[in-house]
């Protein structure tokens, strides 16, 4: 299973798409997802009382989150040192079983995943690809309701992607 993942997520991209009633989107878009135990532990554990934690917990009693442990205890203490646990974790976990993305949204995370050569996106990609597919309309109403709950984004940012997506 390990050398065949497809996707590993770190938490964030999971309570956002939570926090919107997306997690939907996940199970169109892949067979399985992968998180690391921190993510876990980050998710559901210190997570339990945080909306949209109940909908994660319930992905990964159905099995479509698997948790696995990283093996690579040395690189995940490396990055550890400028990362957080859980973005460490994640870029272990999709270095060493070969995952063909990861999914993450802090820069300083993705710019690590890039230094690896790993695949990334966040959640906003995985929200167009969710409008290239045809599982949502429009970008738009699903970037203002992670706005509103908290997410940033670059303005500049945002109206390039809405003009990217034909929705300005």
């Amino acid at each position: 299973m390990e050398g065949n993942l497809k996707a590993v997520f770190n938490s964030s991209p999971l309570i956002n798409l939570s926090k919107i009633d997306c997690l939907y989107i996940l199970k169109e878009l892949f067979e399985t997802i992968a998180i690391p135990k921190a993510v876990c532990t980050e998710l559901i554990v210190e997570g339990r009382n945080k909306k949209g934690a109940e909908k994660i917990l319930q992905l990964v009693e159905e099995g479509f989150i698997i948790v696995l442990e990283v093996s690579n205890s040395l690189l995940v203490t490396a990055l550890n040192r400028e990362l957080d646990l859980g973005e460490s974790e994640a870029i272990a976990l999709a270095l060493e079983s070969h995952a063909k993305l990861v999914v993450i949204d802090e820069k300083e995370a993705r710019q690590y995943a890039e230094m690896f050569n790993i695949k990334k996106a966040g959640v906003i990609g995985l929200l167009i690809q969710a409008k290239n597919k045809g599982l949502i309309k429009c970008l738009k109403p699903y970037l203002d309701s992670i706005i509103a709950e908290g997410f940033w984004i670059n303005k500049q940012l945002y109206q390039q992607i809405l003009k990217e997506e034909n929705e300005l």
